[in-house]
């Protein structure tokens, strides 16, 4: 799962549904699951227990990063609700 704060509507992106994985619901392939193990690089801005910050690979805009939570989760439902800011 990630939490992709973007405003910007920009069509040459590829939608998100291409990005995701078949095997979404096993952590060995997710690529945010890649990311946060370093099988895949990234510059980290943040990190701790429960989420790790990172920036894009393919920014729309400066600074545009990705939040998403330390363990491996398929969408927002499977969030523990005192990690989230409904709980």
């Amino acid at each position: 799962m990630v939490l992709d704060i973007n405003l910007v509507n920009n069509s040459n992106r590829p939608s998100v549904d291409s990005l995701v994985r078949p095997a979404e619901k096993n952590p060995m392939d997710c690529i945010f699951c890649d990311i946060l193990t370093a099988k895949l690089e990234a510059t980290f801005v943040y990190r701790d227990d429960p989420v790790a910050a990172f920036m894009d690979i393919q920014p729309v805009n400066p600074g545009h990063m990705l939040v998403v939570p330390v363990q491996h989760l398929v969408g927002l439902a499977d969030l523990p609700s005192d990690r989230s800011a409904a709980g």
